[in-house]
């Protein structure tokens, strides 16, 4: 990276099988990768290294080349530069299913931006711009949060329908996924809600109680219907019932009109 940026020279990104090999022979690495123009070179004061890069298109490895101080292959391409692509729009005719599935393509990733409130608006438009059905299938790729192993499979597919209906398919997992984590959000939430307005009106229960002088009147009472409930040996449904009332009169102070009815019921 270092060497073509200072060249101003192309880059081969290839995804290795094994992370953790320091050294990688041929066999170690993807045969298909990714052309790329290093746009930016950067080493930050504690010593890591950052590059941003912008990809060109696909290559497939044929051969590593000794005698160099980094790895250099020779390759064969599989697609034209970027810059190479004569415009989609200017084309004489379209694969109608090719169309299709790119507008299903932005409407998915239009779909699924809405989800992400922290996405950036642009991306949208960015989508929505590109004519070029296998670069915004790269494009879409590249956003998506999915395993390296995964976008290997993609980056691997020419077919452009094939490639098309397979990344719509991710796709179409993220939004189902992204709108059950908003929904589980959401009833969690009011959940929560409704937990802290129970907390809230106990703590204004019971300063209420103790101002009125009934909040130790009635502990000794209900611990001694608890323990009572708890050694009766009642049916299961009985039980649970016997809780909920007991925990109802535990909340009610012993001033109250149902107070005596109620703990009559329960003794």
């Amino acid at each position: 990276a270092q060497a073509a940026a200072r060249q101003e020279r192309r880059v081969g990104i290839v995804l290795q099988r094994q992370p953790e090999t320091e050294a990688p022979a041929l066999d170690d690495l993807h045969p298909v990768g990714t052309e790329a123009a290093i746009l930016r070179y950067l080493t930050t004061p504690d010593g890591t290294h950052h590059v941003v890069a912008r990809g060109e298109r696909r290559f497939r490895i044929k051969e590593l080349l000794p005698g160099f101080p980094h790895l250099v292959a020779r390759v064969e391409y599989l697609e034209p530069a970027i810059s190479d692509r004569p415009p989609q729009a200017a084309e004489a005719s379209r694969d109608p299913a090719i169309e299709a599935r790119m507008l299903q393509l932005k409407e998915r990733v239009a779909e699924i931006l809405q989800l992400l409130p922290q996405a950036p608006a642009e991306l949208v438009a960015t989508a929505q711009a590109i004519s070029d059905p296998g670069q915004l299938c790269d494009f879409v790729s590249g956003l998506m949060d999915l395993e390296p192993a995964v976008k290997q499979e993609l980056l691997e597919i020419l077919d452009l329908r094939q490639r098309l209906d397979e990344v719509l398919t991710h796709l179409a997992h993220r939004i189902q996924v992204l709108k059950l984590s908003n929904e589980i959000g959401q009833q969690t939430g009011q959940r929560m809600t409704e937990r802290q307005r129970e907390m809230l009106l106990r703590e204004q229960l019971q300063t209420i109680q103790k101002e009125l002088g009934d909040e130790a009147g009635n502990e000794a009472e209900i611990d001694a219907l608890r323990e009572a409930v708890d050694k009766a040996g009642m049916p299961e449904a009985v039980l649970a019932h016997a809780k909920k009332e007991l925990k109802r009169l535990a909340q009610m102070p012993d001033s109250a009109a149902e107070y005596a009815s109620l703990r009559t019921y329960l003794d």
